[in-house]
């Protein structure tokens, strides 16, 4: 029975950072915290940034 409640609990908060994450990338928020700078993902971990990043040369 014990497995079962924590399994249920952490369902719930794997569900919660979620939906969180998933809000934040709505609302345009970074959902990586860092800069887009040394992110080796940051062409595609949000649209707007390609744009920012077009001048920029790959290292």
């Amino acid at each position: 029975m014990s497995t079962v409640i924590i399994s249920l609990i952490l369902i719930a908060i794997v569900g919660l950072v979620i939906r969180t994450m998933y809000r934040d990338k709505k609302a345009g928020k970074r959902t990586c915290g860092y800069g887009c700078a040394g992110c080796a993902s940051a062409g595609v971990c949000c649209g707007h940034h390609q744009a920012e990043n077009a001048d920029q040369k790959p290292v």
